[in-house]
């Protein structure tokens, strides 16, 4: 990785895996490092610090995100998730009846809960498909066909739409888009 896009990708990266740690542990309850101060993956100016509401929506908004979550025959809700890999989980709940098939663009497993509601993990996103439509569709046991479409970079916009968001999840969801924007300047320029 050389040249300014090799950088900016390198930076990227950086500022990303910091934000979503500070996020992460303090959504969870844990503590990094001994819990003292700066001790845990925190390196003086070697990461971007916060993110600005405007510029992030501006930014997010260029993308042109999909996200349709709206069906008559079911009830969705869908959460990112930053683990070992990039995914979404989509919760799909049948307003009456039940869902009888589910198919995805992308690989999925199916967690049928006993009321009914499936809980679909779209896996393994890469970080250049962050901002590509992953769609699921099914059909209910009414004979209807639904089809919900998410996207990984929705959740940025959700966050910073959100007025209840607290700094550490916009700053992780900041460092998200701006992960996904270096890894395409960098795929799209090679290394100059």
């Amino acid at each position: 990785m050389g040249g300014e896009k090799g950088v900016r990708l390198a930076q990227a990266i950086n500022d990303y895996g910091y934000h979503t740690q500070l996020w992460l542990s303090h959504e969870h309850g844990f503590t990094l490092g001994d819990g003292e101060g700066d001790a845990y993956a925190k390196m003086k100016g070697a990461y971007t610090t916060t993110y600005d509401d405007d510029t992030v929506k501006s930014k997010v908004n260029k993308h042109k995100i999909i996200s349709d979550l709206n069906n008559s025959d079911i009830t969705v809700t869908y959460r990112l998730h930053l683990d070992t890999t990039t995914g979404i989980s989509v919760r799909l709940k049948p307003n009456s009846g039940r869902i009888t098939s589910l198919q995805a663009n992308l690989g999925i497993s199916d967690n049928k809960q006993p009321d009914g509601t499936h809980i679909v993990r779209l896996n393994g996103i890469p970080a250049h498909q962050l901002a590509d439509r992953l769609e699921v569709t099914g059909t209910t046991s009414s004979g209807n066909r639904f089809s919900v479409n998410v996207c990984a970079l929705s959740y940025v916009r959700t966050v910073f739409a959100s007025s209840g968001s607290s700094q550490l999840a916009k700053n992780a969801m900041g460092a998200f888009l701006e992960y996904y924007e270096a890894e395409i300047n960098y795929r799209e320029g090679g290394t100059s």
